[in-house]
């Protein structure tokens, strides 16, 4: 082989490094760009069920929502059912982000707060979030989606389960309390609020009823003045 063409093969090795090297960095890109789309297709599929209800969530409405030809979600989900599933994950993240809102150190503290921030952050946004909860909610058993959204609130509780264990450890919660009990007590009166929202009951809220309620649920879970348990 002479020397020009060894020059060449080198040359061709280096350019396919090259290449193989831009592949490489532009494949973070493309997942990047493929979760947007993916978040932007399930936004877009609970906007049109705040609207128009589950069944009128259909693929050619999510398509015009996101001025796109309906084919094209395809590349992103394999059918409708996919893209309803994918919408319980918005959700859930603005559960994740009103979880952690609150960094009061007194852990009852942070569960009172989390009670005066969840009509900011979730009952407040009927469209956004408690409209399109409760469609999934009332779904038909069996396209399995109240079971699939049941089972990322189960997680929500699990993480507010921690919280009060938290408080445990610190003592400032009862230790004797059952932490997943106390977890549902408290989240019940957040759906509450959720369902007051819905049905424009607005002074269950407004006047302080479900603050209330949360603080009655609070004073029992605390540990009293002098650290003996209730």
């Amino acid at each position: 082989m002479g020397s020009d063409e060894i020059g060449k093969e080198a040359q061709g090795g280096q350019n396919i490094r090259a290449e193989e090297s831009t592949s490489d960095a532009a494949r973070p890109r493309r997942r990047r760009r493929r979760a947007e789309r993916r978040a932007e297709i399930a936004e877009a599929t609970l906007r049109l069920m705040a609207r128009h209800g589950l069944q009128g969530a259909t693929v050619t409405r999510i398509a015009e929502e996101l001025g796109v030809a309906p084919q094209s979600l395809y590349a992103h989900f394999k059918n409708r059912d996919e893209m309803l599933f994918a919408a319980i994950d918005p959700l859930i993240d603005m559960t994740d982000r009103w979880i952690e809102s609150s960094n009061e150190a007194d852990i009852p503290e942070r569960l009172r707060a989390l009670g005066r921030t969840h009509m900011p952050f979730l009952s407040g946004q009927l469209e956004g979030f408690v409209i399109p909860s409760y469609e999934f909610l009332t779904a038909p058993r069996d396209t399995g989606l109240p079971e699939a959204f049941g089972r990322r609130q189960a997680e929500q509780l699990e993480k507010l389960a921690r919280i009060i264990d938290e408080g445990k450890k610190q003592g400032s919660i009862r230790e004797d309390l059952d932490s997943l009990r106390a977890a549902w007590r408290v989240i019940v009166v957040m759906w509450a609020e959720d369902v007051a929202e819905m049905m424009g009951l607005r002074e269950f809220i407004g006047e302080g009823i479900s603050e209330e309620i949360l603080d009655v649920l609070l004073r029992d879970m605390a540990r009293n003045d002098t650290g003996a348990e209730h």
